[in-house]
């Protein structure tokens, strides 16, 4: 957490609000996040323009008009606020300031320290680990039953740790795995190549629902995320299975069941779920 939606979310409210301004000052009140911010950021990017936003994964790319990409991932409890008073006083654990044209200020917060931002040029970018070894979107079209059945008809790991493994799937995180495979009627506990073609079908949709909705809702907020203009997600609501252990299940009348796999937390319901 933050996840997929809640990283399209960001990177959709940054865009809205950003784009074509300049960046005016960089402030770092913390360099050491999970990765050393670049001592020098501020003479990298100063008086550069924004010029798109874009989501890969759960990593945000901002590209500004001097051919470098600020990239960002907002590790278990980041988020980025843009200000419209550039006289905001900077809050414990508000650790940069992206100073926009003067009148806007971009705080990337992170209270656990797990998210980080870098400064990459197009060669960087082409050649980051983290990036080229990516799974595809599971919102793109590429990503399909055919896809799915490619890969995991040949694992034999449980299909919860098989769709969480971001060189197999971007972006897809716990909670959405959960809820994926509870609208799929798949249970947690089988081992990803005993799907049959047609169930392949049923969570490459769910997982594309899924997170699709979750976008329109602003993601989920369960701790400390919000959106770039501060407003909080309410895809939480709408949960079926995850964090709802002992809880009824909405489509039977069976319990909703946890357990750890891989050391996250798995909720399934395991009348629905086979």
């Amino acid at each position: 957490m933050p996840e997929l939606p809640e990283v399209e979310t960001t990177c959709n409210g940054i865009k809205k609000q950003t784009l074509g301004c300049f960046i005016t000052k960089v402030y770092v009140k913390q360099f050491k996040l999970r990765y050393l911010i670049p001592q020098n950021i501020n003479k990298l990017i100063k008086n550069a323009q924004i010029i798109d936003v874009k989501r890969k994964g759960k990593y945000g790319l901002i590209k500004l008009s001097n051919n470098l990409y600020i990239l960002f991932h907002l590790g278990m409890s980041g988020n980025i606020q843009i200000k419209s008073n550039i006289n905001t006083i900077l809050k414990k654990h508000d650790h940069v300031a992206f100073f926009l044209d003067d009148k806007y200020i971009m705080i990337f917060n992170d209270p656990r320290k797990f998210g980080f931002i870098d400064i990459l040029s197009k060669n960087d970018l082409i050649s980051n680990k983290a990036l080229n070894k990516l799974g595809p979107d599971p919102l793109l079209k590429d990503f399909n039953k055919e896809y799915l059945s490619k890969i995991l008809s040949k694992k034999t790991i449980n299909i919860k740790a098989a769709i969480m493994d971001q060189h197999i799937i971007a972006g897809l995180g716990n909670i959405y795995a959960n809820e994926a495979l509870f609208m799929s009627k798949i249970s947690p506990l089988r081992s990803s190549n005993s799907l049959s073609l047609k169930e392949y079908k049923k969570l490459a949709d769910s997982i594309k629902k899924v997170l699709s909705q979750a976008i329109n809702l602003g993601g989920s907020s369960l701790k400390d995320y919000s959106a770039s203009n501060g407003k909080l997600g309410y895809f939480q609501t709408k949960f079926f299975v995850y964090n709802k252990e002992h809880d009824i299940c909405k489509l039977c009348n069976g319990y909703i069941k946890k357990i750890l796999q891989s050391g996250r937390s798995t909720y399934y319901c395991n009348i629905c779920q086979k």
